[in-house]
């Protein structure tokens, strides 16, 4: 034990002696193939062994290795056995260390401070101090601590508190990279002194809150300055004999021991620590960044030496969200560096431009707050002559390596600020792609959206589809090798899609808020529209401005109750501009309500409108997404709600409690996605109160309506099922009488159907759930998508001029949709009220189904007694009716064909009595040991329709058939928890047609025993699947 205290006490003590690197060489060495890559990756590195100048990065690049002269001949033959491409750079680099410290003298007074030198931590700090005396902008902040006890100081500058976006700039987190610090202390003095004859440094001094540390590895540095100055990582103690952990693989960003670009062994220069964060730079560091996280837009990393820019990812190849963003201000910043000194420096992510590496900085102030985050590595040689010097950068080149990062911070910031502002697509041009197999349909949905990306329309769903898909002109190449590869048929519809946004808005430049006259000729904000409604309300007695939910952002969602009949009218609720960028559904909405309120007794169709009907109309439901449409990125589609750290929004259309599944069918389980549906059903604030508030009026309304654009289609439930809504025979006749009367106006025409076949399957959306919930139709609209008579194309981008024109035809539809719901029984409780007040009984009147919603069919039994008595009530309440049976009693006929009590054996002939049936199962008790009873079932109409072609209907009770209460099913659920189906047999022959009601004669016992056996099996199947058949045994 004396002998190992002592062999560690020398090695201490041998450490303290500084390191010297007389006649060590450093070769340039071209990374040609990967085996020279993975050889230079593996070499035996640290104290004693090799070393890079330029670290290995990639195939195509060269990397500078130092080599010690006891492995001189080691190297040789590394080089001779791998055929290694070398270059001798330095014959002795003790030299080049000579020349980065010319000088050994006493320390300055801070206001000597020379900041073309390199300085000591405790010279720099003092400096630091001094300028906090000497300004009033800086104040000097602690960032956290080292392992030696040193604090980790740096300074805040910044001339106008509350309001300047902040960029946090950290250096010399490797110790080694002294020219990281010295430039650092250059540009903090150059931010300070620039003068007015100096504009881009004085707007940056000015109009920039600065978080700047000069040295964050403070250990390192300084043992890097007085005994080893090839030292990479922090001192802290790792294990027995090692010392430090790579403070840059030690964040915890997709950290592991050992990951990716990092190293497990505790020696190794690249060590990522035992565990995320577990140096106390790194960790105190990163809870200071949280502490004014609310204060950064950028993060910025000062490396050497490698003259790139970097930013996320290093453990993936998967490009970051907003990846175009940060490769247009990577372009920016790198090409503006250039200018200066003719520096070229390469851009990209860390994991593709460098290396794949875990647990870096960048990465993890991205993944937490989601701001743009950068590396810089800076050059490795003098531009102007030539010269290498790898990270050991003489002090003369601080200033100009300074002055070309200064260059490209202004561009950096230019270039931010310019997206931050309105969003221009300029040159963007729309194609239209018809989407014909498979294969083309997943190659669309794998393209990347976004801003300064491609955008959709309308999300690639099916084959069969038509898709319009904006295409950036710096993704025009990227688009025509997707079409080429994948053979798709493009049109070019829009050659400048910026001409149709100008054209949206012809008076940008006004404010507003200051129209005199609210109109149609613009589009307006939302707190003109909501004063607009308070003055109608002010204007018109049947005018109530209502509340119909909040926004995320804290707005009210406003709408208008206009009913000139309380108490009597049936009800509609229209919901408008759910999906924030279509604005020509609120400028419409907008236009109808003036319309119902303004027209006159000739024009009868809207005059009944507005007399006969309780409205309820909401222009804009996406109030935050709107606004945000309307200030910073047109083609924002969802809410604003945060999700997860660097994503916005949901799409408020589908996240309603409709058959909701994450990632469901025609939407998105990832969270930056146009079309993402929401950690879960109702999680937006605006589809969860606006439901309720439906909800609320539930005994009101009668139909729904919601109003979206361009497809130039009327839609109906349903969206997750190519199954029929139980009312679908009824929803075509309005939707055709619909956009039968829309097209006499203008000439547009619209397709119509459910939503799952006329557009494309999807789940979540306010239609269906209405349907689902209060049993009324739910209709969608979605507005035409070009001039009819002019044929010009404007997509989801109408101009104002196009507002009234559809809004005219929509209204002229609506007109047609009141009166065939009317003639249907939709929009009138008067029918129904007949209807349930009809006597049933023997040898009178009997429905199959009591009457119990408006919207529901019936069938009744009519004795011939009462033949004229039904014909008076059919009249008098003007009910549609259509004879199915002649005579009931040959129905009742076929039923019993053998009526007979003792059966010799029990059959499936006839129907047998109760006794019979009794008997039959008790025989089958002595027969099997068990038998087995079902008691949950989950009915798979898919499997029982394959067998006949039955088509079965399928929902909750309430909304499928009618409301009841004391049913069998709903008992067993409420009681045991367990599910409880009921079936609803098929009440005609499949296969000719023939209708028998409840009344099957027994030739249709085996086929429906059989189709519903067939389901029976699926049944099983899928509840086995979701763990509903486990039986748990008793000990």
């Amino acid at each position: 034990m004396k002998l190992l205290i002592l062999f560690v006490c020398s090695l201490s003590l041998i450490a303290a002696e500084p390191a010297r690197f007389d006649n060590y060489r450093v070769y340039s060495v071209a990374i040609e193939t990967e085996d020279h890559l993975s050889t230079l990756l593996t070499v035996n590195r640290g104290i004693g062994g090799y070393d890079f100048l330029v670290e290995p990065r990639i195939v195509g690049t060269k990397a500078d290795i130092i080599v010690p002269p006891h492995m001189q001949d080691d190297f040789e033959e590394l080089a001779k056995g791998h055929e290694f491409n070398v270059e001798l750079v330095f014959s002795d680099l003790q030299q080049i260390i000579d020349r980065e410290r010319p000088q050994q003298s006493f320390q300055r007074a801070a206001e000597d401070f020379d900041v073309n030198a390199y300085h000591s931590t405790e010279e720099i700090n003092e400096w630091l101090y001094y300028l906090a005396e000497q300004y009033p902008e800086v104040q000097v902040i602690r960032g956290g601590s080292t392992f030696e006890g040193r604090d980790i100081i740096g300074i805040n500058i910044n001339r106008k508190v509350d309001e300047n976006p902040g960029i946090f700039i950290e250096a010399n987190i490797h110790a080694r990279e002294w020219i990281t610090s010295g430039s650092t202390v250059w540009l903090i003095n150059k931010l300070l002194t620039a003068t007015d004859a100096e504009p881009a440094y004085k707007d940056l001094a000015d109009n920039i809150n600065w978080y700047i540390f000069p040295v964050v590895n403070v250990d390192g540095y300084e043992y890097s300055r007085n005994v080893y100055r090839m030292w990479r990582k922090t001192r802290s103690r790792q294990g027995f004999i090692c010392q430090g952990v790579d403070p840059n693989r030690n964040w915890d960003s997709s950290w592991q021991a050992g990951g990716v670009g990092a190293s497990d062994n505790m020696c190794d220069l690249d060590f990522g620590g035992p565990n995320a964060f577990s140096e106390i730079e790194t960790r105190t560091l990163s809870e200071y960044i949280l502490s004014v996280e609310d204060k950064l837009n950028i993060y910025i990393s000062f490396h050497s030496a490698a003259e790139l820019l970097l930013f996320p990812w290093g453990h993936t190849a998967d490009p970051v969200a907003g990846y175009e963003d940060f490769y247009a201000v990577a372009e920016a910043t790198v090409n503006a560096l250039e200018a200066r000194h003719g520096t070229v420096y390469r851009f990209g992510s860390i994991n593709q431009a460098i290396y794949p590496a875990t647990g870096g900085s960048i990465d993890w102030t991205f993944l937490r707050m989601g701001i743009l985050s950068y590396c810089y590595e800076f050059r490795s040689r003098n531009t102007a002559t030539g010269e290498r010097y790898g990270f050991i950068a003489p002090p003369e080149e601080i200033q100009p390596n300074s002055e070309e990062v200064l260059d490209s911070l202004v561009a950096m910031v230019a270039k931010a600020r310019e997206l931050a502002s309105r969003f221009r697509f300029d040159n963007f041009k729309v194609y239209r792609v018809p989407i014909e197999v498979e294969e083309q349909l997943k190659a669309l949905k794998g393209i990347r959206t976004g801003a300064n990306s491609y955008e959709y329309f309308e999300e690639p769903q099916r084959t069969g589809q038509s898709v319009d898909i904006l295409v950036p002109p710096h993704l025009e190449k990227d688009f025509d090798t997707i079409a080429e590869t994948n053979r798709l048929h493009r049109e070019l519809i829009v050659e400048n899609f910026q001409e149709l946004v100008d054209k949206e808005r012809p008076n940008v430049e006004k404010d507003d808020q200051d129209d005199e006259e609210f109109g149609w000729d613009d589009y307006h904000s939302i707190d003109t529209i909501n004063a607009w409604l308070y003055s109608l309300e002010a204007l018109y007695d049947e005018v109530t401005v209502v509340k119909g939910g909040t926004t995320y952002e804290g707005r009210d969602i406003l709408g208008v109750n206009i009913n000139r009949k309380p108490g009597q009218n049936p009800g509609i609720f229209i919901e408008s501009q759910i999906h924030a960028n279509e604005w020509i559904a609120s400028g419409s909405a907008t236009w109808m309500i003036n319309k119902l309120l303004t027209a006159t007794p000739e024009e009868t169709g809207i005059r009944n409108l507005a007399d006969n009907i309780n409205w309820y109309i909401f222009p804009l439901i996406n109030a935050d997404g709107y606004e945000y449409t309307r200030n910073v990125y047109r083609m924002w589609r969802k809410t604003r709600s945060p999700q997860g750290l660097i994503c916005n929004g949901v799409d408020p259309n589908r996240n309603w409690d409709v058959f909701w599944e994450k990632g469901g069918i025609g939407s998105s389980a990832n969270m930056c996605d146009g079309s993402f549906a929401g950690p879960e059903a109702f999680s937006e604030i605006e589809s969860q109160t606006l439901s309720e508030f439906i909800l609320s009026l539930q005994s009101e309304l009668n139909f729904y309506i919601g109003f979206h654009s361009a497809a130039n289609m009327l839609l109906f439930p349903w969206g997750h099922t190519s199954n029929p809504a139980t009312n679908y025979v009824e929803f075509m006749e309005i939707a055709e009488a619909a956009v039968t009367a829309l097209h006499a106006r203008h000439g547009t025409v619209y397709t119509y159907g459910p939503v799952y076949s006329t557009i494309y399957p999807t789940t979540g959306i306010s239609a269906d759930w209405v349907h689902y919930a209060l049993g009324i139709p739910g209709f969608t609209y979605e507005f035409r998508n070009m001039n009819t008579e002019t044929g010009e194309y404007y997509g989801g981008l109408a101009p104002p001029d196009q507002i009234q024109p559809n809004a005219e035809e929509v209204l002229d539809s609506l007109v047609a949709l009141v009166e065939k719901a009317t003639e249907l029984g939709y929009m009138t409780e008067e029918q129904l009220k007949a209807l349930k007040g009809i006597r049933t009984g023997a040898n009178s009147y009997e429905y199959f189904e009591e009457p119990q919603r408006t919207g529901q069919s019936v069938d009744i039994l009519v004795p011939p007694h009462l033949e004229k008595d039904f014909d008076s009530i059919a009249e008098t309440n003007k009910l549609s009716r259509k004879l199915i049976v002649e005579n009931f009693q040959e129905l009742v006929d076929k039923e019993r064909p053998n009526a007979v009590e003792d059966d010799e054996e029990f059959g499936w002939d006839d129907y047998h009595s109760i006794d019979t049936i009794n008997a039959w199962l008790y025989s089958l008790e002595a027969l099997y040991d068990e038998v087995t009873v079902m008691e949950i079932a989950e009915a798979t109409v898919t499997a029982l329709q394959a067998r006949y072609g039955t088509v079965y209907t399928y929902g909750p009770i309430y909304s499928t058939i009618y409301p009841a209460t004391g049913s069998s099913p709903d008992w067993v659920h409420y009681t045991l928890g367990i599910p409880g189906f009921t079936y609803e047999f098929r009440n005609m022959n499949t296969e000719t047609g023939e209708y028998y009601g409840a009344l099957a004669p027994p030739d249709q016992i085996q086929p429906n025993a059989e189709e519903v056996l067939d389901s029976l099996v699926a049944l099983v199947q899928k509840a086995t699947e979701l763990g509903y058949m486990t039986v748990t045994k008793q000990k």
